[in-house]
């Protein structure tokens, strides 16, 4: 018969192909100055659709390589490699590749900031150090003044325990003065 049919079922399996990685992030992606060396900048996560896929991190070459040099990677996490101020330099570029170990990878450039950290005074001065005898109670002696590289800090003055306080009972300050 000219019209005969046959119906069979079959299974047909799709097979998972490892796929490219999508993105890097670095967080924070940031470190306060003046920080000891191995210091933490931030931690990489990579979105990959293989949520099993595991990934190395490497810097590579390419746009964004710059600072490279200055850091070093420790399975995910990006540390510092020498001790950066802000006053020198407060962002660095680094190019980072994800390789998921299967064949695929990504590269990307991060930038790296540097956070202003208040830094210590330096020096404290007084504008007058001799003065008259027989002055009354109340006379401006000077005033002080302090040498910081934190430009705008403000300060406040009051007499320290240690060498050189047998003088101190017989003055006040007030302000800088």
């Amino acid at each position: 018969d000219g019209n005969a049919t046959i119906e069979k079922q079959f299974t047909i399996t799709v097979l998972d192909e490892n796929d490219q990685p999508t993105a890097i992030s670095l967080t924070p992606a940031a470190v306060k100055e003046n920080m000891p060396l191995e210091s933490l900048v931030g931690t990489f996560v990579t979105t990959d659709p293989d949520l099993t896929d595991m990934h190395l991190y490497s810097f590579v070459a390419g746009v964004g390589e710059t600072d490279n040099a200055k850091f070093v990677i420790d399975s995910n996490m990006l540390k510092i490699s020498e001790e950066f101020t802000f006053k020198s330099q407060n962002t660095y570029s680094v190019r980072i590749k994800s390789d998921d170990q299967n064949g695929e990878q990504l590269e990307e450039k991060f930038t790296i900031s540097i956070i202003n950290d208040n830094d210590r005074p330096t020096f404290i001065t007084l504008s007058i150090k001799d003065i008259d005898e027989n002055l009354p109670i109340g006379t401006e002696v000077g005033r002080f003044s302090t040498t910081d590289q934190d430009v705008g800090d403000t300060y406040t003055y009051s007499f320290a325990q240690g060498d050189g306080i047998n003088d101190n009972e017989h003055f006040v300050i007030e302000g800088n003065v």
